[in-house]
C-alpha cells in the first residue's frame, strides 16, 4: 500500500467549517485529530436535524471519520432533536385552539401511559374447552369453535377498531383543511337600485 503524501493544510469550502478557530483548514493525508470545537459543531448540526452525511460534508470529513471520532456527539444531537420535537408536540397537545391538539394529545398519551390510553385492545379468546387461545398460534381461528358470546365479542372488537381507524382518518383529513377567513364585500349595487326607485317616485 502506497504511503499518503502530506500536501499541507487545505481550507474547506464550507462556510460553516470556515467559522472554526482554524479557519476550516483540513489536513490532507494525515490522521484526523479530534477537537472539542468540531465536537460541539457536530452536536449542534445534528440537533438541527441534519443527516450524518450532511454533517460530515459541512465539516469536511468522511462519514466514517465522523462516526469514529464523534459518535457520542451525534447521539447527543439526536437526543436534543427528539427533546425539541417532543416539547413542540406537547405544546400543541395542550393548546385547545390548535387544530392538531387532539391528534398530538392522543399520540403522546398512548406513548406516555400506554396501559391506559393505548389504542390496542387485548381480548382473551377461549377455545371450546375453556382454554386460552394463544395469540402466537399460527393456526387459523375457527369461528365454529367459539360460543355465541365469543363471536359477538370478537365482532364488537373488530367493529370498534375499524370505527376508531375511520375516526382517525377523518380527524387527519379535517386537520389538513387550511383555515380561511371570509370577508363580505359590498359593491353598493343594492343602494344604487334603492336610489333609482326613489327618483322614479
Amino acid at each position: 500500500m502506497a504511503n499518503r503524501v502530506y500536501k499541507g493544510p487545505v481550507q474547506s469550502l464550507s462556510p460553516v467549517a470556515q467559522l472554526r478557530p482554524d479557519g476550516g483548514m483540513m489536513q490532507k493525508g494525515v490522521p484526523h485529530k479530534r477537537d472539542e470545537v468540531t465536537a460541539a459543531m457536530v452536536e449542534r448540526l445534528r440537533a438541527a436535524g441534519l443527516a450524518k452525511e450532511q454533517v460530515a460534508k459541512i465539516l469536511g470529513m468522511k462519514s466514517e471519520t465522523l462516526k469514529r471520532y464523534y459518535d457520542d456527539e451525534m447521539g447527543a444531537g439526536d437526543a436534543s432533536l427528539v427533546a425539541k420535537i417532543a416539547s413542540n408536540m406537547a405544546l400543541i397537545a395542550q393548546d385547545p385552539n390548535h387544530r392538531q391538539a387532539v391528534i398530538a394529545g392522543k399520540f403522546m398519551l398512548s406513548r406516555l401511559v400506554p396501559e391506559v390510553f393505548s389504542e390496542r385492545q387485548q381480548i382473551q379468546l377461549l377455545d371450546k374447552d375453556g382454554r386460552p387461545i394463544s395469540p402466537n398460534n399460527t393456526k387459523t381461528l375457527d369461528p365454529y369453535q367459539l360460543s355465541d358470546e365469543q363471536r359477538a365479542a370478537l365482532r364488537e372488537a373488530v367493529t370498534d377498531v375499524l370505527r376508531e381507524a375511520v375516526d382517525n382518518v377523518n380527524e387527519y383529513r379535517e386537520a389538513q383543511v387550511p383555515e380561511a377567513e371570509y370577508l363580505q364585500i359590498e359593491d353598493g349595487s343594492d343602494e344604487a337600485e334603492y336610489e333609482e326607485e326613489e327618483d322614479e317616485e
